[in-house]
């Protein structure tokens, strides 16, 4: 018979106490392997300001509301050795990640903000939300996505906004370049936005001892100013946002601690300068379209599970060299490039010159291999057809 909470009396006489406790613990116990085994993404819902209603708001009239964040989602976490980049850049982002995270007190010691940032660009469909995914993975940290158009309908300050997340998440801001052509962020930038990083001020440290992730840093004033220039702005209907706001927020006087900041961008060259520098952007990394290391692996990690090891060893290499940027000349030596992509007659066993140039992301090859899922002959014969369409 179950146990029926309520009848108190029972419990005793039945032993329904230690009943109920190894449900308890059984619950706890398999909270923490879902724990494990998920991450949490968390998104902006409403940037907070305002009085009254918004999302997620009371509806009372007058009052403030706090920057809101939900729980999104629950996403399996992914392994970083999932993510094929050009050769050893995820093992050195893990590495520098982890290194931050452990270096609280040399930061410390060195008078140096404990931040860090990353840019992460290149032409789409090369994974960067995958990386970004697969670093909190690694780390077990909660992901906190910032939609953009969240900074522009809010009427805090963005460094209000940004210190309000989850403890301890890594914050995510995709496509940044987005914010300026959609008008999200103006770009009046004065000559003091450039400025200097100031100390650290409050906020959670990964990895570390302090917890305060929620503190607004209202004594250092920055935040009121931003908010009465916001007002401002908000009233003649430009933008909410500056991006001197947005610059301050990531490395100004009342900047968090402690903070992991992932941007993304198809259009680096569309960045303001002042965005990208060093206490800001600490590392800029590009991911580029396939080359032929990246589209091997990618081959083979699709058909580890073929009875046919053995062909799809011989294939792999193959099927890199055919849309990875290895060029074969007619007098048999190959040049290996990152970038250029050729589909060849002499790949395919013939012997000839290059047949066709082009460039592949990772994204389309994963599409053609999904669609040939269990066959790797068939996948090898596509890609030297050129038939990578995912659509008639």
């Amino acid at each position: 018979g179950g146990v029926v909470l309520g009848e108190t009396s029972g419990l005793k006489e039945k032993g329904g106490i230690s009943a109920l406790r190894a449900l308890l613990q059984e619950s706890l116990d398999e909270a923490a392997r879902a724990d494990q085994r998920y991450l949490e993404v968390w998104e902006l819902v409403s940037g907070g300001g305002g009085s009254g209603g918004g999302a997620g708001g009371s509806g009372s009239s007058g009052g403030f509301l706090p920057p809101r964040w939900d729980l999104s989602s629950l996403a399996r976490k992914r392994p970083p050795s999932s993510v094929i980049l050009q050769e050893g850049l995820m093992e050195d982002l893990i590495n520098d990640v982890g290194r931050f995270i452990t270096d609280e007190d040399w930061h410390i010691s060195h008078n140096v903000p404990h931040r860090r940032g990353y840019l992460l660009h290149g032409p789409p469909g090369n994974g960067k939300s995958s990386v970004v995914a697969a670093v909190a993975s690694h780390f077990s940290l909660p992901l906190a996505i910032v939609p953009l158009s969240r900074l522009g309908e809010s009427s805090v300050s963005v460094g209000e906004v940004l210190s309000s997340a989850p403890p301890c998440s890594v914050l995510v801001l995709e496509d940044i370049d987005a914010a300026f052509s959609h008008g999200v962020l103006r770009r009046n930038l004065r000559p003091a936005d450039s400025g200097v990083s100031g100390d650290d001020e409050g906020g959670c440290v990964i990895g570390g001892s302090r917890s305060n992730s929620n503190s607004n840093n209202s004594s250092t004033g920055v935040a009121s100013g931003a908010n009465a220039a916001r007002a401002s702005a908000a009233g003649v209907g430009g933008a909410a946002a500056s991006l001197s706001e947005l610059l301050n927020a990531l490395d100004g006087v009342g900047a968090q601690a402690g903070r992991l900041v992932f941007m993304t961008t198809n259009a680096l060259g569309e960045l303001d300068d002042a965005l990208v520098r060093p206490g800001r952007c600490d590392r800029v990394l590009e991911l580029n379209n396939a080359d032929a290391s990246m589209a091997s692996r990618l081959f083979a990690s699709f058909f580890h599970e073929v009875q046919d090891q053995e062909l799809v060893a011989d294939l792999a290499p193959r099927f890199g060299a055919a849309v990875g940027g290895c060029q074969t000349t007619r007098g048999g030596k190959q040049q290996q490039g990152l970038h250029g992509t050729f589909l060849r007659d002499d790949i395919g066993g013939g012997g000839g010159d290059v047949k066709k140039s082009k460039e592949f992301s990772m994204a389309t090859l994963q599409g053609l291999l999904v669609r040939t899922r269990g066959n790797p002959q068939s996948a090898f014969d596509a890609a030297l057809r050129g038939d990578f369409e995912n659509r008639r």
